[in-house]
C-alpha cells in the first residue's frame, strides 16, 4: 500500500481490530501485515500514541505462561472510531463519484 495513504488508515484498522475484540501486539501486528501490508514498526508506534490520547486501554494478561500485553478500545476510543469511520466514509462517497 502507498505508505502515506497507509499512515492515513493505521488507526482506523486497528480501531476497528481492537473494536471487535482485545489482543496483543504481535497479534496485530500479523493481522495489519496479512491484510494491509502493515509492518510492525508501524504498528507499535501507532497503539502507543493511541494509548498516550486515552483511547485505548493497556493490561497485561498472562498467555501460555507468558505475559502479554493487551490493548482494550475504551469509549473515547470508540467514540474516535465512530469520527473516523464518518471521515472515511464521506472520502469513498466521493471517490465513488468520479470513479
Amino acid at each position: 500500500m502507498n505508505n502515506q495513504l497507509n499512515k492515513g488508515v493505521i488507526d482506523l484498522f486497528l480501531l476497528l481490530l481492537l473494536k471487535k475484540k482485545d489482543n496483543y501486539g504481535y497479534e496485530l501486528t500479523k493481522i495489519s501485515a496479512e491484510n494491509l501490508n502493515i509492518t510492525e514498526g508501524a504498528v507499535y508506534p501507532v497503539l502507543r500514541r493511541l494509548a498516550k490520547m486515552g483511547y485505548l486501554e493497556i493490561y497485561q494478561k498472562v498467555e501460555n505462561k507468558r505475559e502479554k500485553k493487551f490493548y482494550r478500545l475504551n469509549e473515547k476510543g470508540l467514540q474516535y472510531l465512530e469520527m473516523l469511520l464518518s471521515e472515511w466514509n464521506n472520502i469513498d462517497e466521493a471517490i465513488k463519484k468520479f470513479k
